[in-house]
């Protein structure tokens, strides 16, 4: 019906896949990824100086790891010696050290309820072990 309109029949399309080349009936045991055109061994494998790619890989990284070592062990000998220079203007004690904490004074007012809540969750926890040890559950274990 549609033929006299004008529209032609359509002929079958093949489609080019990684996997067409399967359908013949002789490869039907290959897999797409086993077939190839050329050796890997000699052409993917080993560059032109006979050595294998993956230890020229594996020896970049090594010297990019080494320049990096480097680079860090620069910045540090630099800050280091920065902060030895600023600390040796700043201070005139001999023994060169300053105590690890300060004493801040804080008002009685404020640290009041912070110990009240402590005192009373000890009292709790106190009840607590006291009901445990008067009325003792024979089915646990673990108290």
């Amino acid at each position: 019906m549609l033929a006299g309109i004008g529209v032609a029949e359509k002929e079958p399309v093949m489609r080019n896949t990684m996997a067409g080349h399967l359908s013949n009936s002789q490869d039907a045991g290959l897999h797409a990824r086993t077939v190839s055109t050329e050796s890997t061994v000699d052409s993917d494998m080993i560059d032109e100086g006979g050595n294998p790619i993956w230890k020229n890989r594996v020896e970049s990284w090594k010297d990019k790891k080494k320049k990096g070592a480097v680079r860090l062990l620069k910045k540090f000998k630099c800050l280091l010696i920065n902060t030895l220079k600023k600390s040796s203007s700043k201070s005139a004690d001999p023994n060169g050290m300053q105590p690890l904490s300060q004493i801040i004074p804080i008002p009685k007012s404020q640290i009041a309820p912070y110990r009240t809540v402590i005192i009373l969750r000890l009292i709790i926890l106190g009840l607590f072990f006291h009901y445990q040890i008067t009325n003792p559950v024979e089915s646990s274990y673990g108290l």
